[in-house]
């Protein structure tokens, strides 16, 4: 595992129920617009199971377009998404992952 960068960014939109679509904030007035998120070490059902449209109607329920976040990541994934831990810049700091594990939503990954 190399370094890891911690993104300020910006919510655009709920993929799935681990996955989200993002604006990140890479300083000096630069940004990568829509980039996808991959939620570091969880697994969510499919988009194409009952459970799957429930994992991201909850994620949907919890966030809203422009809400703050924080990416920490060392990585991007074989389809081209930034692996990050995704931390909620609200009141208690809500991580996303434990967020989705806790509701269960999703399955903390097995390696």
């Amino acid at each position: 595992m190399g370094d890891i960068w911690n993104v300020p960014g910006y919510v655009v939109r709920v993929v799935d129920g681990d996955t989200i679509v993002a604006d990140l904030d890479l300083g000096w007035k630069m940004w990568k617009k829509d980039q996808h998120i991959r939620l570091l070490d969880i697994n969510a059902p499919e988009m194409n199971l009952a459970e799957g449209k429930e994992a991201k109607a909850y994620l949907q329920a919890f966030l809203s377009p422009n809400d703050r976040i924080i990416v920490a990541s060392h990585s991007i994934d074989s389809f081209g998404r930034v692996l990050g831990d995704v931390t909620l810049c609200n009141f208690d700091a809500t991580n996303l992952s434990h967020l989705m594990v806790e509701s269960g939503h999703a399955v903390w990954k097995v390696y």
